[in-house]
């Protein structure tokens, strides 16, 4: 069976080169409070090079690359 991604979708607002948010649309519930943290922890650094957070590292790399993916859609 594959893996699902969890990270269904997010939405990243940029302006003025700054990350203004990062809302998660939809995740698996049981994981939601770490994706918020780790979106959180992106845009308070404005850097997608923060650490995972502690026994939710597949949560928070996936949301990191939700997020890098949102980000590159942006610039198209």
């Amino acid at each position: 069976m594959p893996k699902q991604n969890p990270v269904r979708c997010c939405k990243v607002e940029v302006s003025g080169h700054e990350i203004k948010s990062i809302e998660i649309l939809e995740h698996k519930e049981s994981y939601l409070p770490q994706a918020k943290m780790i979106a959180g922890d992106v845009l308070g650094s404005q850097s997608l090079a923060v650490d995972a957070i502690s026994g939710a590292t597949l949560t928070s790399d996936t949301v990191k690359k939700a997020i890098e993916d949102a980000l590159l859609q942006g610039i198209q």
